[in-house]
């Protein structure tokens, strides 16, 4: 009888409704690449950096809440323009395609070649190109690589742009004719080169067109004016952004602002863009002949996602390693907008006993290898969090204690001593 007894306990206890239990956050985390829908601008997809598999998240309502969706390792997105709930992916030996909004993906291994970026063509979305790396057999080596799809991702070519040890980081093809397409990166021979490579017959054939660019940088990102699509914008690791006005024929640097890992642009302005750096957005309202650095919000490392709206190019999303940050004033300002995205690994928190709705949680963000320590503080029971960056050495923090008497003095113990 006591026996059958537990057994009923014990599968009450298992069968417990999960409203007992509800997430307040904090919700942050590393996010690797995002998309935004060309046919649904409040449609965005995030992809994450983190241990393997990362998750996917995606935001119906411009970024305001997030929902997981699945679990996929992938360095880059891209979304179908005429269908939102198509997307894209790629990462080392493989691509992946969802037709039903992210919530599973189809396989289809790639041999030899990294994805680092992918588009879809504007008006024949059966057309996906892609750039990264891709073996050379004739050298032995990985080169800067080009890659393209005619049947929606389901088999591949590829092409090695030189001959080089080199990466392909950035893609982008111009809005008026499909047709040019620019790859951006670098390669060794035996310095480093930053290289930009193009296009005029949808892949078939490329040109470098690299003259003015500075030894020893990389290209990480390149953006096109929506309308004067002679105007390209490349933005580099170390030198700046640099401003093509005929077609990539001859580069010139614009401003010296460092570690521009992306480039958006929007139809609606089509002289404003802006460019992604380190926790720092940068505008120019004149076609790149002037950068200035975005209003305040954004903390953390380099802004790896950036996408304006294209009916209205004063709303900005952009991605870090904390998360995601929308701006809805043309970045005078920015606000933190990862409600959902719940990644932090959460090693310890502790609750003010002279004010409950106290809350202090050490958060860490990212891979264990190059991992971000974060002390977060909630005020309102986890309505609201606030990240505050932890200055210790190790980042190995396995505690956290709040005083009894005073809810803003706060211990941490670091794993080393």
């Amino acid at each position: 009888m006591i026996h059958s007894i537990a057994v009923v306990i014990f599968m009450a206890l298992c069968y417990l409704p999960a409203a007992l239990w509800e997430s307040i956050g904090p919700y942050r985390g590393n996010i690797e690449t995002m998309a935004v829908a060309p046919s649904d601008d409040n449609t965005i997809y995030c992809a994450t950096y983190s241990p393997s598999p990362a998750k996917i998240f995606k935001s119906i309502d411009g970024g305001e809440t997030w929902n997981a969706t699945s679990s996929l390792t992938t360095y880059c997105l891209a979304i179908d323009p005429t269908n939102p709930d198509i997307v894209y992916g790629g990462a080392y030996n493989a691509a992946y395609k969802s037709t039903d909004g992210g919530f599973t993906w189809t396989t289809y291994p790639v041999m030899d070649c990294n994805f680092y970026s992918i588009s879809v063509h504007p008006t024949s979305p059966s057309v996906v190109f892609a750039s990264g790396q891709v073996w050379e057999s004739q050298v032995g080596r990985f080169v800067m690589g080009f890659l393209k799809s005619i049947d929606g991702g389901v088999n591949w070519t590829t092409f090695p742009l030189n001959t080089y040890s080199g990466y392909a980081y950035c893609l982008v093809l111009d809005p008026s004719n499909p047709e040019y397409i620019y790859v951006g990166g670098c390669y060794t021979n035996p310095g480093s080169y930053p290289s930009v490579f193009k296009s005029t017959d949808g892949g078939k054939t490329f040109t470098e067109v690299s003259t003015g660019l500075p030894a020893g940088a990389i290209i990480y990102s390149l953006a096109i004016h929506p309308t004067s699509t002679t105007i390209i914008y490349a933005g580099t690791s170390s030198s700046g952004i640099y401003r093509s006005t005929d077609s990539g024929d001859s580069w010139v640097q614009m401003c010296t602002y460092s570690d521009i890992h992306a480039l958006s642009t929007s139809a609606a302005e089509p002289n404003i863009a802006y460019a992604g750096g380190i926790a720092t957005v940068y505008k120019t309202t004149d076609a790149g002949e002037s950068w200035i650095e975005t209003g305040t919000g954004i903390s953390g490392k380099s802004i790896k996602g950036l996408a304006v709206k294209q009916t209205q190019a004063t709303t900005v999303y952009a991605a870090n390693n904390l998360g995601f940050y929308k701006t809805i004033n043309g970045a005078d300002n920015w606000l933190q907008s990862s409600y959902g995205i719940n990644l932090a690994h959460i090693p310890d928190f502790d609750v003010a006993p002279s004010s409950t709705s106290t809350i202090y949680a050490v958060g860490i963000e990212g891979p264990w290898s190059a991992a971000d320590v974060w002390l977060y503080k909630t005020t309102n029971s986890g309505s609201e969090w606030y990240a505050h960056a932890v200055p210790l050495s190790c980042g190995d923090i396995c505690a956290v204690a709040v005083s009894s008497a005073d809810p803003d003095a706060v211990l941490v113990l670091e794993g080393e001593g």
